[in-house]
């Protein structure tokens, strides 16, 4: 049976990864030049409070066959075994269905955390889970590429931020850029263009294999993403890892309030905690409900930069809540503060 492409989607906390996902599920009606029938593994830290999925475009997509979500921990490391019963999982499906081709999953597509460093995971894939290369996964998966999404806006703060430490632990910003296949510089409305000569020759220098794209909101054809593995399978080398993540930055705050809240003070809070953290904060993703929408209002942002979109109608039995995750360096310091102010926006 042959194998199944993956597609490793990365780039640090807030540089678009899950605006890219949303266009490449949404094309899977209309695109004839993808895949159909996709796979989605979601390795974010905000899949563990249950915001991942409702960001997710799945309800629109008829296609998609299966949706992995676990947040407790990056897949490049402590989060592998996840991975890697996803991927069972996966094949076993294709096995039971192999005479029906249009059930098949066509490819799969992991989104990781901001944090993770993409080395592994391709090491995981091309080598197995035993460092051999003979085990089940390796024999029905192969990585078809890896994409990088960059914050243009941000990422040399980033880099600043992870270059402290690196003594200690990994610099992620480098790493996913220098192994990738794609580099997608995203958010490039939001700099100079001095900087962004700055961004595109620090990328260059450090990957200049790297199919390299500028662009906002993630907008991309999505059909050149498919089939860019620069190495060739035969050609395919180990990659070192040494070091661990700085364990400040992997916490995560769910705030959560069972009452409809007013969006313009939700927004106003978020972006006097963004001020008040400097660049502690890196992200924020949530779910609200508000007292002017029968909707579903999903919030997303980087530092104080705040994107707010209707989606889904809630249903008539769901309990509408409102759920809000900060992540960023030693976020659970900040905990009974922020829910405190969280509850106080409730609507009058």
């Amino acid at each position: 049976m042959p194998r199944v492409p993956v597609t490793i989607l990365t780039g640090y906390l807030g540089a678009g990864k899950s605006t890219l996902l949303n266009r490449i599920l949404d094309a899977t009606r209309t695109n004839k030049n993808i895949p159909k029938r996709i796979a989605v593994i979601e390795n974010e830290f905000a899949a563990a409070f249950g915001i991942e999925n409702e960001i997710l475009h799945q309800d629109k997509i008829e296609d998609i066959q299966s949706l992995y979500e676990f947040g407790w921990g990056c897949v490049c490391c402590s989060s592998s075994g996840e991975l890697i019963s996803a991927l069972v999982e996966i094949a076993n499906k294709n096995e039971y269905v192999n005479r029906e081709e249009d059930k098949k999953i066509q490819h799969v597509i992991l989104e990781s955390t901001g944090l993770a460093d993409p080395g592994p995971i391709l090491n995981m894939i091309q080598y197995g889970a035993d460092g051999k290369g003979t085990d089940e996964i390796v024999q029905n998966f192969y990585v078809d590429g890896i994409i990088t999404l960059v914050d243009a806006k941000h990422f040399f703060n980033r880099l600043e931020s992870a270059s402290e430490q690196q003594d200690k632990y990994k610099n992620e910003p480098l790493a996913q850029i220098t192994t990738t296949d794609c580099i997608i510089l995203n958010k490039t409305d939001l700099v100079s263009k001095e900087e962004l000569i700055k961004l595109t020759k620090f990328m260059k220098q450090h990957n200049p294999r790297a199919k390299l794209v500028e662009t906002t909101l993630a907008q991309i054809p999505v059909e050149s993403l498919f089939g860019i593995r620069l190495t060739k399978e035969e050609e395919k080398e180990k990659i070192s890892i040494n070091k661990q993540h700085d364990p400040s930055i992997e916490q995560t705050m769910l705030l959560v309030s069972g009452k409809p809240m007013k969006k313009n003070q939700v927004l106003d809070f978020i972006r006097q905690e963004a001020r008040h953290m400097n660049n502690t904060l890196y992200r924020i993703k949530g779910i609200l409900a508000v007292t002017d929408s029968d909707k579903k209002v999903v919030i997303q942002g980087t530092d104080d930069d705040i994107i707010i979109t209707e989606d889904r109608t809630w249903d008539q039995d769901e309990a509408r809540d409102s759920r809000l995750t900060f992540i960023g360096k030693n976020m659970k310091r900040h905990g009974d503060r922020l829910q405190k102010e969280f509850e106080s926006l409730v609507a009058e």
